[in-house]
């Protein structure tokens, strides 16, 4: 069975279907399922699926409404068999059970529209009130509206004819669906983003492959070997920090192998949306290689006490491994640089990964803020 409409919420719904009837409902109908027809005769009668069916001619010819007798959860086929929802809200306000119920069903009513109605029937203030009811209820409308929730406001059975005939805007609709989207990127990120990048980690210090595997740190053959290549760019200065630095971002920032940004790459692709096309995905990660690259040049600068050092080129092993011990011109340089790498590694390229997405949730999130405000 298809329905125009499915009420849920608290028991403020019940009052709705009060002034569809045109009399105060029996207590015991809040304990069935209840289907409301448009019919030009009121009455009462049963479905074919023992549902309670009420006949009113206060709603749209052809219109049909459900009213389950349980308002704080959607019944299982609401995917498809309802075309819009309303969920009922009275004072007290923004209630949590209210906020609970969007939240659980937020998946559903994402793809369907729907609106929060907020019933505001006359009452008189009580000195117990902190607000008086206009207060409460501005507020409770600018909480749900800062929210994207569509509200409705229902004073009296006047107002019927507001809901009944309610459309969600499409464009409307669109922006609640993307908003939504973001919250969930935001909510993956933080609950996967830690051991999505332990594995990208895992990966940098893998003993084969990684930038920070064990026999490309400073040994003497993988010195030389960089050093060869460097001074073929570049004049040998006694630069012996810079040499190692040019060697680890040759390793690091190679795309083709495994234990380098190619990680750091692969992590992005798990963290970020899926549903971006080639091209979109292909822009964003060139911006994570520019900020990784901006965040290497800042971090693996040479230190003060390694910088403008007047040493020769060392030719053999000892003369290299004089150069770098602790009484050496460049005593402990090899550690330090590992040092230096290893945070940049586990720590700065986490941070910048990390950032990065964020931050492409919260211009998402500031279009959207614009765009509404626009509208």
């Amino acid at each position: 069975m298809q329905y125009d409409w499915l009420f849920c919420g608290d028991t403020s719904r019940y009052i709705f279907l009060d002034w569809l009837m045109q009399e105060r409902h029996e207590s015991a109908m809040e304990q069935e399922d209840i289907e409301v027809v448009f019919s030009a005769d009121a009455g009462r009668g049963r479905t074919q699926e023992g549902l309670l069916r009420i006949g009113t001619n206060r709603i749209l010819p052809g219109q049909r409404i459900f009213i389950p007798c349980r308002g704080d959860i959607l019944p299982a086929d609401a995917k498809t068999a309802y075309r819009h929802f309303a969920c009922f809200e009275t004072q007290p306000f923004c209630r949590e059970d209210t906020s609970r119920f969007l939240q659980d069903e937020g998946d559903t009513l994402m793809e369907k529209s729907y609106v929060l109605v907020l019933m505001a029937p006359e009452r008189a203030h009580l000195r117990t009130d902190r607000d008086t009811p206009e207060t409460a209820l501005s507020k409770a409308k600018a909480v749900y509206e800062e929210n994207r929730i569509p509200v409705l406001v229902l004073r009296q059975k006047t107002d019927m004819l507001q809901l009944i005939s309610w459309r969600d805007d499409s464009i409307s609709h669109e922006i609640r669906q993307i908003g939504e989207w973001c919250r969930q990127d935001r909510e993956y990120l933080h609950q996967n983003f830690e051991s999505s990048f332990r594995r990208a980690e895992d990966s940098l210090k893998d003993q084969e492959n990684g930038v920070l595997s064990i026999k490309k740190k400073y040994s003497y053959t993988s010195y030389a070997l960089s050093l060869k290549r460097y001074i073929q760019q570049y004049p040998w200065r006694g630069d012996l920090w810079k040499i190692y630095r040019w060697a680890a971002s040759c390793a690091f920032f190679d795309e083709k192998r495994k234990g380098g940004i190619q990680a750091i790459l692969e992590c992005y692709e798990e963290l970020t949306d899926d549903s971006l096309h080639r091209e979109e995905c292909e822009t964003r990660k060139r911006k994570l290689q520019q900020a990784l690259r901006c965040a290497w040049e800042k971090d693996m600068a040479v230190p003060s006490e390694f910088s403008g050092k007047d040493a020769e080129w060392p030719k053999t092993e000892d003369a290299y491994l004089r150069l770098i011990a602790e009484d050496g011109v460049y005593g402990g340089i090899h550690v330090a640089f590992i040092q230096r790498l290893e945070e940049f590694v586990s720590v700065t390229s986490g941070n910048v990964l990390r950032d990065l997405l964020e931050k492409e949730i919260a211009c998402a999130e500031e279009r959207l803020r614009r765009y509404g405000t626009r509208e």
